[in-house]
């Protein structure tokens, strides 16, 4: 599969992807943070059919969306503004555009991030702020499948798509910093041992625990700010 089909590709395997914030922790904490700050122009990158971006529209924010998916139209139904792009190209935004920008997900399905760090930080504006997330290779539960000689969780490079870069705290937060941003916030959603073994119950335990122990956790979500 040649590298321009790829990331529609990217875009079609998730476009039924659910989004419910009240089941979904790291959409929850990421809502807390987007509730606190000043409104205006944001970016939803790989907004999908566009639920959490009416939630953040709810928030008072102006909200643009923009993915690559068949999906966006859904959005577009929505009444959000909807953009269709490839996000290894050249954004179809004026630089210093957006007041802030949500990019859920995204980065682990890139080939060149440098480039996509870069145009994040082109279209938006001077104090404007950036809030990423992407699964954190070091959880804990990878660290011990790493230990026994297993395959961590979420790589799949060898299936022609999926999750095609994988990221620690530190390596995200380095490549921020180099392309102009200021670490302002880290977070994660859950700590837990496995992705695919849930107790409810425990939840809201894990999910403090997180906030506490964040490079040990599930995901990784950074808030940083454009100098």
């Amino acid at each position: 599969m040649q590298k321009n089909n790829l990331s529609e590709f990217q875009g079609e395997r998730y476009k039924d992807l659910p989004v419910d914030i009240n089941y979904n922790e790291r959409l929850k904490k990421i809502y807390v943070m987007l509730s606190k700050e000043k409104k205006g122009k944001l970016l939803d990158l790989g907004c999908l059919k566009g639920e959490f971006s009416v939630e953040l529209k709810k928030l008072g924010w102006n909200v643009f969306g923009g993915d690559i998916s068949s999906a966006l139209i859904h959005a577009k139904e929505k009444e959000i503004h909807s953009v269709k792009f490839d996000f290894e190209k050249t954004f179809p935004f004026k630089s210093n555009y957006f007041d802030a920008v949500f990019a859920g997900e995204v980065i682990e399905h890139i080939f060149d991030t440098d480039f996509l760090v870069s145009e994040l930080s082109r279209i938006i504006k001077p104090n404007g702020f950036l809030i990423i997330s992407t699964p954190n290779t070091a959880w804990i539960g990878n660290r011990f499948l790493l230990l026994i000689g297993k395959k961590p969780l979420n790589l799949d490079y060898t299936k022609g798509g999926g999750h095609i870069r994988a990221y620690t705290f530190k390596l995200l937060e380095k490549q921020l910093k180099e392309k102009g941003f200021k670490i302002e916030k880290r977070n994660s959603e859950l700590l837990r041992i496995s992705d695919k073994i849930e107790f409810p119950l425990l939840a809201r335990i894990e999910s403090i625990l997180a906030d506490f122990f964040p490079s040990l956790s599930l995901s990784i979500i950074i808030k940083a700010r454009k100098k």
